[in-house]
């Protein structure tokens, strides 16, 4: 072998020994980029997490409230059906149509405020 081709091998060799190294350089910036993005992703994740557990609570809270207020609906119609007793007892009747009343509203403002 001449000196020319031992040169031109040992410089091949060394651009290959630098190509390696720089793609091993490429490659391990990009698992850091693709680890921080891991993180953030999975953080992410925890916090839909809990606000899907949030809003499962609220929604069980407000179903309770719409039976709760289904019953009280229920009872003010059937006071209201009560003909004979409002008759008699007006007062009476207003007295229970205005707590049914006050419940419901106390109810609506609760759902409201949150």
């Amino acid at each position: 072998m001449t000196w020319a081709s031992l040169i031109n091998l040992r410089t091949l060799g060394v651009a290959a020994l630098a190509a390696i190294l720089l793609y091993t350089y490429y490659l391990n910036s990009r698992v850091d980029s693709l680890k921080s993005s891991l993180e953030i992703t999975t953080a992410n994740y925890e916090g839909l997490q809990a606000s899907v557990a949030n809003l499962t609570l609220l929604e069980k809270k407000k179903q309770t409230r719409r039976e709760e207020t289904s019953k009280t609906t229920a009872k003010l119609t059937k006071d209201s059906l009560r003909v004979e007793t409002v008759k008699k007892k007006p007062k009476l009747v207003e007295k229970m149509i205005n707590d049914s009343i006050r419940d419901f509203t106390k109810d609506v403002e609760e759902l409201s405020n949150e």
